[in-house]
């Protein structure tokens, strides 16, 4: 077992973020349509989300696939608002 003192070198960190304007989600009508406005721009922030109508919470689904949080790609349930 290693000693509890010795630190683990996990690397570099990076993040990666749903982009709202590359999503179909954005103007879809079961979207959430959260809004979050700072400084006076207002952030679609309900289109990044995980889950929505069609895809809600556990235990009824496990969210939206990464297709479409990340790579843009179409949405079965998806409906033009």
């Amino acid at each position: 077992m290693a000693d509890k003192k010795e630190k683990r070198d996990w690397g570099e960190f990076r993040g990666t973020w749903p982009d709202p304007e590359e999503m179909i989600c954005r103007n879809c009508r079961k979207r959430d349509k959260t809004i979050f406005v700072l400084n006076g721009v207002a952030k679609p922030v309900g289109v990044t989300k995980a889950f929505c109508e069609a895809y809600p919470p556990p235990p009824e689904s496990n969210g939206k696939p990464s297709g479409i949080l990340f790579y843009g790609d179409m949405c079965e349930y998806y409906e033009e608002e």
